[in-house]
């Protein structure tokens, strides 16, 4: 699998694929809408963590 570029663990909600079941598990937390999100509210988008809404309001 390492060298065919094939990543047979694919997520059911967004469709991004891994090589890693590990990778997919961590990848599923952005999923879980238990988890607090942080809006931007100049454009909208939407982040999973204040650091990230933060670096991402530089940009306005």
């Amino acid at each position: 699998m390492i060298h065919t570029g094939e990543k047979p663990y694919g997520c059911l909600v967004c469709g991004k694929s891994s090589l890693r079941k590990q990778d997919l598990q961590s990848h599923m937390v952005n999923h879980d809408m238990s988890r607090p999100v942080y809006h931007c509210t100049i454009c909208s988008k939407d982040f999973l963590s204040k650091l990230g809404l933060k670096l991402h309001m530089r940009n306005h």
